[in-house]
């Protein structure tokens, strides 16, 4: 054992002490108690060069009163003011309603400014409002459900009722169905892929996935069936409406290997006679999970003539993708561009994200996203011959996403990273590209990584739930000649900005403001070599509060050891690292009470290049290479005299098989281990990334699974288990391992939680923990410290 001063307290007080500021900052993740404004989403009105986003700030400075105010910058003004007056649309609407509204906190959902004259639409208390700023005034407004599609002439609407389609005259409130023979599992126009399995209950506001023509004569929609599908049990033993009697609900999922996957039957209804024709294609698989669907994911769309539309169908095994032409008349199908891939290809950065493929009406053009060189690039294409037109990007680097096409000037914003020698690989800049030339103009980068919204990744989630027009939630104006970043790393303050189209600031839009724990250490950035001992792979160092140098502390490989989705390492700091910042404050969090925390994206992950992601396939249970995360930790402990060789743990307070892992395949390593759901590829849903990742071939013949490796086994571990495990983390893998461990008589301390899905709650969150101080740091934890106090998941703690 290392004899360094042992620099963790010792007395009860102290160690109190260090609970609390970890809790300080894990409340941070979903509230405004650490940081206000950590990144802009910018929601552009229109074709103006004004946009609106929401401020966040504490009222007298106390973290336990929240605001947010609205916000309007008129980017050739360089001016930000506030959008309107809030306190008297907060109490025209308490008039209206009869309910209590805070100016400082207004109720708005799905909101929608218009600038000559000032108009705010927005729903608010289960009914749609218009204020009016000029006359102050408020009234009750028509507009119509977020689920609904409306017609190019604004006068009919499809909506899904009971399985099946309807259409509803706007004028006259008329409603008739246009399908009756939809059923359970057999539904259409099917909203998600993730929700609605009998796991989930669907929740309100998905849109139905029907795609009107352009002449609103023609409806493109599909049937998702699900009646093959396997049925996957979940047993609710401890039921939420108190009774005695467990509950039993039965969900359709497909996991690797089955025969049947949930597929859709696309088709075309005749709007007038409700007549339908069937596409002549074969059933196009689910292969990508959602929580919006098909079309929304730009999955498919109309030409402008009406006379044709288009899908892109990718197969089970993301090994072909095929852009393909309906003829709306017939039915008629063509292949008009294919691509293949020996493992598995991509259209976006994230298995779940939306293609990164844009259509050209204009000029019957598609841009298309690929990683055939070996990096991902975009590349043009003629879609009336399916000839390449022209490649937009090239080199060894790569494209992450496309942001805004500016049609006017044939320009191309698109976000990439790794252009830079010596950079951070993972840290993205905002470029802009002439899709006829192929010339590139850098609009913001630098050592930071850059936070843009666009239509795919996180910023189209959080367009989705806040905007009346998620489209407009965009890093680039319409105009194409401004934009708008977030740049932070994660030692820095994250800062937004306002820029022309050629990169020349304007104006610093908003710097995030933080409340930090007492002592904070800011986390430090690494690079490593991966145990090939020649890729470069990238990771941080979280350090405790006060922290000493010359101190030795136990070190936690903090890791999401579960498929090669994406690269899970923040990037930048608080939520602007990306998906909410989790990655970010459970790390943050951990090391307050006294440790050395260290997360790593090794090989087998997204963001790289095609071979450093396929360095996972075939590998499912490993997709984080764990030998680079040993092999990391072990020269970061060359490096660093206060990193303990002997104290070294491993955690995952997420999902993943990490530590049952590590402690199975290098228990000389790491000593001790605590997580959460624990994956086995075998049950891993096949429109995730079983599929995907695994290949028709399956695993290897030898393979062995976690369970196999029992009787290798050493070591102290805490597994936690919610035995209402999500169909994407399902409970049966864990218990399969727990069986094992306890066949080869191997000692492991379990926690059960009744009523807990996927993610962590806080009672687990504590008693990791608690295990981590007790059995790595020889510490006592603070007796039944209060973290939360109810089985919910971190984010949501008050």
């Amino acid at each position: 054992m290392n004899t360094k001063s042992n620099p963790f307290p010792v007395s009860g007080a102290e160690m109190l002490a260090c609970y609390e500021r970890a809790k300080t900052v894990m409340r941070g993740l979903g509230s405004t108690r650490v940081v206000r404004n950590s990144t802009v989403y910018p929601t552009w009105i229109g074709r103006s060069n004004v946009f609106w986003y929401l401020r966040e700030f504490l009222l007298d400075g106390d973290l336990d009163k929240p605001g947010k105010e609205f916000r309007l910058v008129d980017a050739e003004a360089a001016s930000n003011e506030r959008a309107f007056d809030h306190s008297l649309l907060a109490a025209l609407l308490s008039d209206a309603t009869g309910e209590s509204v805070d100016p400082h906190n207004l109720p708005l959902g799905t909101v929608e400014i218009e600038l000559a004259p000032r108009v705010v639409e927005f729903t608010a208390v289960g009914q749609s409002w218009r204020y009016d700023e000029e006359s102050g005034t408020l009234e009750a407004s028509n507009r119509y459900p977020n689920e609904w599609e409306i017609c190019p002439d604004g006068k009919q609407a499809v909506f899904a009722r009971d399985h099946n389609l309807w259409l509803r005259d706007l004028q006259s409130g008329a409603e008739r169905a246009l399908t009756t023979d939809g059923e359970a599992f057999y539904n259409y126009g099917s909203s998600s892929t993730m929700w609605g399995s009998g796991a989930r209950p669907v929740p309100p506001g998905l849109p139905v996935q029907v795609r009107w023509s352009p002449d609103g004569k023609t409806l493109f929609t599909l049937q998702k069936d699900r009646r093959k599908v396997k049925v996957f049990p979940i047993v609710h033993h401890v039921p939420a409406d108190g009774s005695v009697r467990p509950q039993l609900i039965e969900s359709r999922v497909a996991y690797e290997g089955d025969e049947h996957i949930e597929e859709y039957r696309l088709l075309l209804i005749d709007v007038e006679t409700g007549r339908q024709r069937p596409v002549d294609y074969p059933r196009v698989p689910v292969v990508q999970e959602s929580n919006t669907g098909f079309f929304s994911r730009q999955h498919g769309w109309w030409h402008q003539d009406s006379r044709c539309a288009y899908f892109i169908d990718i197969d089970r095994y993301f090994r072909r993708a095929r852009v393909v032409e309906v003829n709306t008349q017939s039915g008629a199908t063509r292949v008009v561009l294919e691509e293949t891939a020996e493992t598995n290809l991509l259209l976006a950065n994230h298995e779940a994200w939306a293609p990164n493929c844009l259509y050209l009406p204009a000029t019957e053009e598609l841009i298309w996203y690929s990683e055939r060189s070996g990096w991902a690039h975009f590349y043009l294409y003629d879609l009336k011959t399916g000839a390449l037109k022209n490649t937009l990007t090239a080199g060894e680097w790569r494209v992450h996403n496309l942001v805004r096409f500016d049609p006017t000037r044939r320009a191309l914003f698109i976000t990439t990273a790794e252009r830079i020698a010596d950079r951070n690989p993972y840290y993205r800049d905002l470029v802009r590209v002439d899709i006829d030339t192929g010339e590139m103009v850098i609009v913001i980068d630098g050592d930071y990584e850059h936070e843009i919204a666009n239509r795919s990744d996180f910023s189209a989630i959080y367009a989705r739930f806040i905007c009346a027009d998620a489209d407009a939630c965009n890093g680039v104006s319409a105009s194409g000649d401004y934009a708008v970043a977030t740049r932070s790393r994660v030692d820095t303050v994250p800062e937004t900005v306002l820029l022309d189209r050629n990169g020349e600031q304007i104006m610093v839009v908003e710097t995030a403001d933080l409340t930090l724990p007492e002592g904070w250490e800011w986390p430090e950035p690494v690079k490593m070599a991966a145990a090939d001992g020649e890729t470069d792979i990238y990771g941080v160092i979280y350090k405790p509060a006060n922290f000493d140098p010359s101190r030795s502390y136990p070190v936690i490989d903090s890791t999401y050891v579960y498929n090669p989705c994406t690269s899970l390492v923040a990037k930048g700091s608080f939520t602007q690292s990306g998906v909410g910042g989790v990655n970010y404050y459970y790390e943050a969090a951990l090391a307050q009470l006294g440790f050395i925390v260290v997360q790593m994206d090794g090989r087998g992950c997204s963001n790289r290049s095609k071979a450093f992601l396929d360095a996972s396939y075939g590998s499912f249970e490993d997709g984080n290479k764990l030998e680079d995360h040993v092999a990391g930790i072990k020269q970061l402990i060359e490096r660093y005299s206060y990193m303990d060789a002997d104290r070294v743990g491993i955690v995952s307070t997420g999902r993943g098989s990490g530590p049952v892992m590590g402690l199975m395949k290098y228990p000389e390593f790491y000593r001790v281990g605590a997580g959460t759901h624990i994956f086995d590829g075998r049950l891993q849903l096949s429109i995730r990334s079983a599929d995907r990742y695994i290949g028709p071939e399956g695993s290897a013949p030898g393979t062995l699974m976690l369970e196999d490796r029992a009787p290798d086994f050493k070591g102290k571990l805490l597994q936690c288990v919610g035995l209402l495990g999500a169909t994407d983390s399902t409970i049966t893998a864990t218990l399969r391992v727990l069986d094992a461990l306890q066949r080869a008589n191997k000692d492991v301390d379990v926690v059960v939680e009744p009523r807990v899905m996927s993610g962590v709650s806080s009672y687990q969150l504590r008693r990791i923990w608690d295990y981590l101080v007790r059995h790595l740091q020889g510490n006592i934890p603070p007796d039944g410290f209060e973290l939360c106090g109810t089985t919910i998941d971190v984010g949501d703690l008050p």
